[in-house]
């Protein structure tokens, strides 16, 4: 077992910042061999050597200046800090740079070091000087980056390594001794760990800081799901003054009190242009439960996609497989068919798949699991079921199986908005 951390080193670039440096770029202007830029660099001779490391030094302060926090990285550093954790950075980067990512972002953390300062990763030295600044032994020492190099330093230096996943990484997560896929994940070393108390042993925090975020948010809907909204239903129905929500609890209270939620005004005030598309886009969000990103990204796929900008993102919404196995009557809610989908209760062509946000192709297949309790579940919730109202979905209850038979239309889109508006907003 891993010993509990008593400090924590983060790399830099890739770590607590979004990498900015095109190393490709940078090789080709220096004119150096592909790989380690620094390693490279010290076989050059003088001359070379100077102008390639103008060349490096332009790029890390263009990168210094732009660079974008990773998600998280401001609230773990804060909660280290007030749990009295110490904390350090150790980057390859030039300690002007450095500087300049500190300044701009005000992080407070307890020591760094720089190439100047120190032998770069993956030499242990740096690491093992910034745990006698810290005053922690090595082995209690977490070491947080995305590279190899960083894996390396911590093994050299008796220190624990923690790999922050990425899509060009996986290949050294064997050499690490825990893995996260981002900085307010808890590693999957130990499933079903209680990190409400905040214990560390095995990675970051995220449970409490879910909690602690979610506290803070007056409609109950947590940060880092933005999506699943899990407050009053009827509150939704009766601000957006639609049922979205069509649980028989919700429809009762929002039957009752048909106006919007909160104190009511002895005169109400027309709303805004700005107010009508907002609920608008509100509408597609909680209706098909996207969170503000995803609906983001779907819009600039349907701009992409040419023609009607406004039916092509509801036509991608459609195709959605939660909603898909809504629809299709699998599902009684669309709320319903993304936890049934969440706890992969489906094949998608054959392959177990647990994703909401899959969008179906034409052709696709949805299958319930041959598992006996979910054959049993789905059999009696197809049982006597009329055909799907859309036209895109055919279901074959003997089989349990739905299949896509065509791309959805307009006629199939199930949310009365005013298309218009939402693009109009989303284009701000």
């Amino acid at each position: 077992p891993l010993p509990p951390p008593e400090a924590f080193i983060f790399d830099l670039d890739g770590t607590l910042t979004i990498p900015q440096l095109d190393f490709e770029v940078i090789r080709k202007e220096m004119g150096i061999a592909a790989g380690p830029i620094l390693e490279e660099l010290e076989l050059l001779d003088a001359e070379a050597a100077a102008r390639a490391r103008k060349v490096l030094e332009k790029h890390e302060k263009q990168a210094a200046t732009t660079a974008v926090l990773q998600q998280g990285a401001r609230e773990v550093l804060s909660e280290l800090r007030r749990r009295g954790l110490p904390t350090a950075i150790l980057t390859r980067n030039s300690r002007q740079s450095l500087d300049t990512v500190l300044q701009l972002h005000r992080l407070e953390i307890d020591t760094s070091l720089s190439r100047e300062e120190a032998p770069v990763k993956p030499s242990p030295e740096a690491v093992l000087i910034l745990c006698d600044k810290m005053n922690v032994a090595p082995v209690k020492t977490y070491v947080i980056g995305d590279y190899i190099f960083d894996i390396e330093s911590a093994r050299n230096a008796g220190a624990v390594s923690v790999l922050l996943l990425n899509s060009k990484n996986s290949m050294f997560s064997e050499q690490a001794d825990l893995k996260i896929a981002n900085l307010m994940e808890i590693p999957e070393s130990k499933p079903g760990k209680n990190c409400l108390k905040l214990d560390l042993k095995h990675g970051l925090f995220v449970r409490f800081m879910r909690r602690f975020i979610a506290a803070k948010s007056h409609n109950q809907r947590s940060f880092f799901n933005m999506g699943h909204y899990t407050g009053p239903k009827a509150r939704i129905n009766r601000r957006l003054g639609l049922d979205i929500y069509d649980s028989a609890g919700a429809l009762r209270a929002t039957h009752r009190r048909p106006h919007p939620p909160g104190k009511q005004p002895t005169r109400r005030r027309r709303p805004t242009d700005y107010a009508r598309a907002l609920i608008e886009k509100q509408k597609i969000r909680h209706y098909y439960g996207l969170s503000q990103t995803q609906l983001e990204r779907f819009f600039k796929i349907a701009k992409k996609q040419g023609g009607n900008k406004g039916q092509n993102l509801l036509l991608l919404c459609e195709r959605r497989l939660d909603n898909v196995v809504s629809r299709s009557g699998l599902a009684t809610t669309r709320a319903q068919g993304r936890q049934a989908v969440a706890h992969g209760h489906f094949m998608v062509n054959g392959r177990k798949t647990d994703i909401p946000s899959y969008i179906c192709k034409t052709g696709d297949t949805i299958q319930v699991r041959a598992r006996e309790n979910l054959q049993k579940i789905y059999s009696k919730r197809l049982e006597g079921k009329d055909a799907p109202e859309c036209t895109f979905i055919a279901v074959e209850p003997a089989e349990m199986m739905v299949k896509i038979v065509s791309d959805p239309s307009s006629e199939d889109i199930g949310v009365p908005v005013n298309i218009n508006q939402v693009v109009e907003f989303l284009s701000r």
